[in-house]
């Protein structure tokens, strides 16, 4: 496997987003443009999708696991169950009708060319499932379990054959088999039962049997996690040491030699693979054979020699690779809005390059961010339209992961760091991309638009949209408002969320006085700052500092850096509405909040419990003089360097990352609204087929989700207040200052004419 299969893509998405945190631009001009040659590597991309032979009409669940590539042939294991009603009223033997537990056999062309079945009912009424399988010295091998759903026998079939676990294992309080590989006659167990850590049990081809202990090795105990093949008699053990540090092991078969292995962590978690005989990694760069004693990487093929979005090459694990690198076989599993399943690709090295000709752009990652599929999307469909040009991505690391400037010509970037210095960094896009132009505003969420600007000026292009603000049921607030004023907030407050303020006393986001009144101030920017100009000194920023002095609290720790899962706060929120829809009496919820304050990001969140209270959530803006809505807020964006010495083809990228075709792949909220309606229906239709599944097997009528939550949804993220970009430089000035104030270093006085007066400056200095 590339990667430890237990809640992989999660993993990856934290650990990634983790080491990209540098940005990458640059403001260099003299870098010298390549232009492709013929003879470059160039890998066309082919794939069949495993899942095919899964369809959900027929199946309500299907799990894919890669066994390996032996001669032409490539094997899948996969669990899958039909869709069945009345299961209450079924005997196991019934159920296990449904169910299935397969190895299927491919051509490398796609061709199903065997299906052997392995769950069944034995004589005495035990389920014989499937296991594991895995490929050695030319054979593909299986474990099989025999157990009764009431009781666990720990009896297992090694390619049909009975096994069990000798006395030495037993002694040691080991029952069951974690993991398992067979060469030369030797057996090798990562076991465990009972409250026993993992245990490394070896027998030997007499039968002699014998655990293996790695604390000498490692000087800490450790719990083994995987075995990975490695061929020539050794095998490599994944483990993690007591203190939680992941390490490797090598194992030679033949002596019971245990060596810990360094330099085979390649690209972030990303483990290693063992292909012909030889260690494969992955890093910045693209595939390589790796040096198991000095950690050098042999190249195989770079990321941008293939014909296929990098997200799917980074999370596929390696099947096959040719002794000439020509052919490459990987297994991908995908999990898009609308679809799951399991797809088997096919890489084949071309004779020469189409992209011959064409001169190659630089696109990098900027700071704290995971590439995304629609993003590399985009990149796919530009290589392949534009006659001239040529994306080639580049993460800003060397091959020891340190930070390496980067001379590109495009930037991606999650949350940006705005600051004056951008006029000269980056083009302004608001010159190629009219936001007020009444077309666009229909077809984007323009709100977002607004936000990311700074001043009139758009140095970073939002590509999603989210809103932030108070989550409430729109029962509790207002009616024809998408906010609050400051007296109808403090009744607010007072009446539906018992005095409890969401802004300081949300779980995970809890503000001490600072963060409120800068919350408050960013969101009322354009009141105080226009026409490059800072306007402190007058009653309603009196007003509103006050206003925060009287009704906040004072900073708790932890409570200036609103850390915590966005998902957190409306699912918390959610809770209380639904006690409140629920409640007979009036509508107060006694001892509890009835309000957060959080991100709406995602249509999932919104729909999850639809059928209890969600239609009747809303986000509403924060206090205000005017009442204005939510802010709008956004995650990824693009930039255009203001280096770069070909403007008009980086432009044309950053439109078609805007465009309905790239962004109906996003899996945020796009900030194209077609595409976002495309999303959300994909989601609801999905969501309303399982509901109607569950219903059918369990005999319920089902709740549909009408069509017009998309309706409400959309309404909410189009009453995101688009406010303007104050820029990093003038918020931590506000923050500093405010400090001052609300911990009584400074007058009322004093705070307003030093805040206007190093806002102004900072003014100044982005001129």
């Amino acid at each position: 496997m590339a990667m430890k299969n237990l809640d992989c893509k999660k993993l990856i998405s934290l650990t990634l987003a983790a080491l990209i945190a540098v940005s990458s631009c640059s403001c260099s001009s003299k870098r010298k443009y390549n232009e492709i040659q013929a003879d470059d590597p160039w890998y066309e991309y082919s794939s069949f999708d495993v899942s095919d032979l899964y369809p959900e009409s027929e199946y309500e669940y299907a799990g894919y696991e890669t066994i390996g590539v032996d001669k032409d042939s490539i094997f899948v294991q996969v669990e899958a169950s039909k869709h069945y009603e009345h299961r209450k009223d079924m005997t196991e033997e019934e159920l296990l009708q449904y169910f299935e537990m397969s190895i299927l056999e491919f051509s490398f062309d796609g061709k199903l060319l065997n299906k052997t079945e392995y769950s069944s009912m034995s004589d005495d009424g035990r389920i014989r499932m499937l296991q594991k399988a895995w490929i050695s010295e030319g054979k593909l091998n299986t474990l099989e379990t025999l157990f009764s759903l009431k009781e666990y026998t720990g009896e297992y079939l090694i390619n049909g054959e009975q096994f069990e676990l000798g006395e030495l294992a037993k002694r040691h309080g080991l029952t069951s088999i974690q993991d398992i590989y067979t060469e030369s006659g030797n057996t090798l167990i990562i076991a465990n039962g009972g409250d026993s850590d993992s245990m490394l049990v070896l027998i030997r081809p007499d039968g002699t049997e014998m655990i293996l202990d790695a604390y000498e090795t490692l000087k800490i105990g450790c719990n083994y996690s995987e075995l990975i093949p490695a061929n020539n008699g050794k095998v490599l053990i994944a483990a993690y040491t007591w203190n939680y540090e992941m390490v490797f092991l090598s194992l030679d078969l033949a002596t019971t030699e245990l060596k810990e292995v360094d330099s085979l962590y390649g690209f972030d978690m990303y483990w290693p693979e063992f292909i012909n005989g030889k260690v494969i990694a992955r890093d910045y760069e693209g595939l390589g054979y790796l040096d198991e004693i000095t950690g050098k990487i042999n190249r195989i093929c770079k990321y941008t020699d293939i014909d296929a979005p990098i997200t799917e090459i980074l999370e596929s694990p390696i099947l096959y690779v040719s002794e000439d690198n020509s052919e490459i076989i990987m297994g991908l599993e995908i999990y898009e809005t609308d679809y799951e399943g399991y797809r088997i690709i096919h890489l084949n090295k071309a004779s020469t390059n189409p992209n011959a000709g064409k001169t190659e752009l630089i696109l990098s990652f900027g700071e704290d961010i995971y590439p995304l599929t629609f993003e590399y999307i985009a990149i796919n469909n530009f290589n392949k339209t534009n006659p001239s040009y040529f994306i080639k991505t580049v993460f800003p690391y060397d091959e020891n992961f340190n930070y390496k400037e980067v001379d590109a010509d495009i930037i991606l970037s999650t949350n940006p760091t705005s600051s004056p210095s951008d006029a000269s960094k980056y083009i302004d896009l608001a010159e190629y991309i009219n936001t007020s132009d009444e077309a666009f505003r229909k077809e984007y969420f323009a709100n977002a638009m607004d936000a990311a600007k700074q001043g009139n000026a758009l140095y970073y292009v939002p590509l999603d949209i989210s809103c932030s603000g108070i989550m409430t049921s729109r029962t509790n607030a207002p009616k024809g408002q998408d906010g609050f004023s400051f007296d109808s907030y403090v009744e607010f407050v007072d009446k539906v969320c018992n005095g409890i303020d969401p802004m300081s006393k949300t779980p995970n986001f809890e503000m001490g006085k600072v963060e409120y009144f800068t919350a408050l101030f960013k969101n009322m920017s354009d009141l105080y700052i226009y026409d490059g100009k800072a306007h402190f000194d007058n009653e309603s920023f009196r007003e509103l500092l006050e206003f925060v002095d009287k009704y906040g609290i004072d900073a708790t720790e932890g409570s200036d850096t609103l850390s915590g899962g966005h998902n957190g706060a409306i699912q918390a929120v959610m809770v209380e509405i639904k006690d409140h829809n629920s409640a007979v009496t009036e509508a107060k919820i006694e001892g509890k909040i009835g309000a957060q304050y959080g991100y709406l990001y995602d249509f999932n969140a919104y729909i999850e419990r639809y059928a209890y209270y969600a239609e009747e959530i809303g986000v509403y803006g924060l206090p205000s003089f005017d009442g204005r809505g939510p802010m709008a807020v956004s995650d990824n964006y693009v930039s255009v360097s203001s280096s770069t010495k070909y403007k008009e083809p980086c432009v044309e990228f950053v439109k078609l990352l805007l465009s309905y075709d790239v962004q109906k792949e996003n899996a945020i909220n796009p900030i194209n609204r077609q595409a976002l309606r495309n999303r959300c229906e994909k989601i609801i239709a999905n969501t309303n087929s399982r509901i109607a599944q569950e219903a059918k097997s369990t005999g319920t009528k089902p709740f549909v989700i009408p069509d017009d939550a998309i309706d409400n949804y959309i309404d909410v993220l189009s009453s995101a207040n688009g406010v303007k970009s104050i820029g990093d430089s003038i918020e931590n000035i506000i923050r500093e200052e405010a400090s001052s104030y609300y911990s009584g270093r400074k007058s009322l006085d004093d705070t307003i004419s030093v805040m206007q007066k190093r806002v102004q400056i900072a003014l100044d200095e982005s001129k």
